[in-house]
């Protein structure tokens, strides 16, 4: 017999305002009820100087690593208001994404991306640019980042060989304890949260910030799924003491949304 998800919880979408809209379409599309509680916002974040001496070694860069859509959209900003132009900054590189949806964002930029990762994380990107030579010891890799970005991806770049430029243009920060108001809401008229999804390590420390002892004590709850996006993100939440029930084995959006579904249908362990 088929065990169909619980349709009288709602699943929490802790993702940034301008990205939860996508996430909760798909999880509404699949028969699932949402609430949205934006956990962290972005800032661009860029020093002049730094920004200064990337120009300034743009004509050495063989290769653009993007690892997510808003380090394309921020690196995008600052040629527009800084310049040069987007176009000829990558003229001469080429231009990686680390998954489809980054690969997405850059087309949408004017920027066709020379490879596109099956967005499994930097472990598979770094394997997949070595194996297919698309990186090799005599690269030279700038890394448009956040400021809270893991060094995973640069540390192997460099172990490839490649010579590794790490550029902050913006940062992640939590939202206002306000954007909790609609989550307190919904639990004064004693709905029922089923799930709650993180799509990055930064999420998680964010919802526990915005929400305050009400999020922590969801997270305990048994009643509750905790559902993740990936590795990375899984080891967030469990720095925090926290177990997590399903984590996504497929890439963006439709990783989440199928880990939801199994997380809904299946029976909570112990």
């Amino acid at each position: 017999m088929t065990v169909r998800p619980r349709g009288d919880g709602l699943v929490v979408v802790t993702r940034p305002e301008e990205s939860a809209a996508a996430l909760s379409r798909a999880l509404e599309a699949a028969g699932l009820r949402t609430l949205t509680v934006p956990s962290l916002r972005f800032v661009a974040a860029c020093e002049p100087q730094d920004w200064r001496l990337t120009v300034e070694r743009l004509a050495t860069y063989s290769h653009i690593v993007f690892a997510s859509r808003t380090a394309a959209s921020f690196f995008a900003e600052l040629c527009a208001e800084r310049g040069p132009p987007l176009a000829r900054v990558v003229e001469r590189a080429t231009v990686a994404a680390i998954g489809p949806a980054t690969a997405e964002r850059l087309r949408a930029l004017g920027i066709a991306p020379a490879f596109v990762g099956g967005g499994r994380g930097a472990h598979e990107l770094v394997r997949e640019l070595v194996e297919r030579g698309v990186v090799l010891p005599s690269s030279r890799v700038l890394v448009p980042r956040s400021d809270v970005a893991l060094e995973a991806l640069v540390d192997l770049l460099e172990q490839a060989g490649a010579g590794v430029d790490p550029l902050t243009v913006y940062s992640t920060v939590p939202e206002a304890p306000e954007r909790a108001h609609e989550l307190h809401a919904a639990l004064g008229r004693g709905e029922h949260v089923a799930a709650i999804t993180f799509a990055s390590p930064s999420a998680v420390r964010g919802f526990l910030a915005v929400a305050g002892d009400v999020g922590a004590a969801l997270l305990r709850d048994p009643g509750v799924r905790i559902v993740t996006i990936g590795g990375t993100t899984s080891g967030a939440v469990r720095d925090e003491g926290l177990e997590v029930d399903v984590e996504a084995t497929l890439a963006g959006i439709d990783g989440l949304v199928d880990a939801a579904l199994r997380a809904l249908r299946s029976p909570r362990p112990g």
